[in-house]
Parts: structure tokens; C-alpha cells; sequence
């Protein structure tokens, strides 16, 4: 009896100990939401809202939300006393100072690569975090091995990533030229892609027509929980991952199977 008594008390004591939000948030940051499912706090009692913008796995239990400015007034009041993530956003920042809503983590991940929008995330939810140590620790290191095997197997050493899909044979309007995964492709010394200093961009026909040995990539967000690839052409795909469009853990997954794909 004392033996199933102590066994149970273990666990309970386990339990009581698994990783957990110690206070009640809103995650309207997209690289906060991913972080927390991969943390599997996506359900926890302590997250009451997210947006609707955030591809998350499976059916969120709490609230959801319809994107930072798009709150009303209402929905701000019912959340003030709650500590909310936020993308940087100098408007939805200003917003929130006129609701006077002070309990407000600002998540900046601009001209950020994956690696570095995961620890940046990581550092701005770790106050919010308990018992967690070993889950982050564990993720941490699987994330530390991912970076290590891309960078000694670089790949796409010639590739250009749009965003949207190719349809009927045309090219989607926006490359991705300096932003997200791709800041990680271009720290291979042998990647070349759209050359252009700024993040976003639309194409230009002269200089596509300069880098025809490129492969063309169109990149979209999909709910799919694998990447999924077709082929348009000789040199063009479409792709698409959940949640390769937002910063960190989710784009450093997406890397992870663009690597393993045979067309690269």
C-alpha cells in the first residue's frame, strides 16, 4: 500500500512539474504561437487567445483572435490585465498606448534569420515559462544539430523564392529576397539568389532573364503537416509547408525538409 502510495505521489509530483505558463498570456506574435505549440503549451490553461493568422496544427481551445489591429475595443478591455505578444508593429504599439493596455512583450524578428527569430522568441517567452528547462534544453539541442548538418551540406546553391504559386505559367509578383529562410541559404558562401539589399520585392524581367541556370521557387503556407512540392517546369516548383512564412522554429523545420528534397 505505502509502495502504490509513493509511486502516485511521484507521479503526481511529475505532473505538477511538466513544462507550463506561469501567467495568463495572448499570443498575437506568430513566432511566439509556433514556439509555444512545439512546446506543447498550445492548449495550455494559460494561453487564452491567438490569432487566426497562426497555422497551428491542431483545433486551438481558447480564443481566437482576428490579428492585432483588427481587435476592438471591447476585446482590448478583456485583455488588459493580460500579459500580450506582439510582431513589432509601430501601429498596433500606438494602440495599444491608447487602450493604455502596459502589459505588452513587443517580438521583433526583422532581419532575423530562423535560428536567430527561435532564440529570440525563446528569450521573450522564458519569463512566461515553468518547469521548462528540459523541454527547451532538448529543443534547443535538436535545433543546434539542424543548423550544423545544413551548414556542412549546403544546397539551392542557385535558387530564387517567391511568394504565392505559379499559375498558368506565370511567375508570382513578389521574390523573397532578404527575409526568413532565405537569410539562411545566403550564408552559404555558394548560394547566389535575386540580387537586391531589401527584403521584399517585385521582380524585374531584365534580371531574371541573367539568371537562367536558377531554379524558381514559389513558396505558400499550407496546413499540410508535410511539404509538398510539384513540379511546373524543368527549372520552376511550387512549395508549400505550414508555417514557412513565420519566423523561426516552423521556417527552421521547413529548411530541414527543403534539404532532404531530390530536386535540389
Amino acid at each position: 500500500m505505502k509502495t502504490a502510495f509513493s509511486i502516485c505521489f511521484v507521479f503526481f509530483c511529475l505532473q505538477s512539474l511538466a513544462c507550463e505558463l506561469n501567467e495568463k498570456i495572448v499570443s498575437l506574435s506568430g513566432p511566439i504561437t509556433m514556439l509555444l505549440e512545439e512546446l506543447n503549451l498550445q492548449n495550455d490553461k494559460n494561453l487564452l487567445a491567438v490569432s487566426k493568422f497562426h497555422p497551428l496544427k491542431e483545433k486551438f481551445k481558447g480564443e481566437i483572435l482576428a490579428g492585432g489591429l483588427f481587435l476592438s475595443k471591447k476585446t482590448l478591455i478583456k485583455y488588459s490585465k493580460t500579459k500580450i505578444f506582439f510582431d513589432k508593429s509601430r501601429e498596433f504599439k500606438n494602440l495599444m498606448k491608447r487602450s493604455h493596455i502596459k502589459n505588452t512583450i513587443e517580438v521583433d524578428t526583422r532581419d532575423q534569420d530562423p535560428f536567430e527569430a527561435f532564440q529570440t522568441s525563446l528569450v521573450k517567452l522564458s519569463n512566461s515559462l515553468s518547469h521548462c528547462h528540459k523541454v527547451v534544453l532538448a529543443l534547443e539541442t535538436k535545433v543546434t544539430g539542424i543548423q550544423k548538418k545544413l551548414q556542412l551540406n549546403p544546397f539551392l546553391k542557385k535558387s530564387i523564392y517567391f511568394l504565392g504559386t505559379f499559375r498558368y505559367g506565370k511567375i508570382p509578383q513578389t521574390v523573397m529576397a532578404n527575409d526568413g529562410f532565405v537569410l539562411s541559404l545566403k550564408q552559404f558562401e555558394s548560394y547566389t539568389g535575386y540580387p537586391s539589399d531589401f527584403a521584399y520585392l517585385t521582380w524585374s524581367d531584365k534580371i531574371l532573364k541573367t539568371l537562367v541556370e536558377h531554379k524558381l521557387i514559389a513558396v505558400s503556407e499550407s496546413r499540410s503537416k508535410e511539404i509538398k512540392i510539384s513540379k511546373i517546369s524543368e527549372k520552376r516548383y511550387n512549395l508549400s509547408y505550414r508555417g514557412l512564412l513565420t519566423p523561426g522554429i516552423r521556417q527552421i523545420y521547413f529548411l530541414k525538409e527543403l534539404e532532404k528534397l531530390s530536386f535540389r
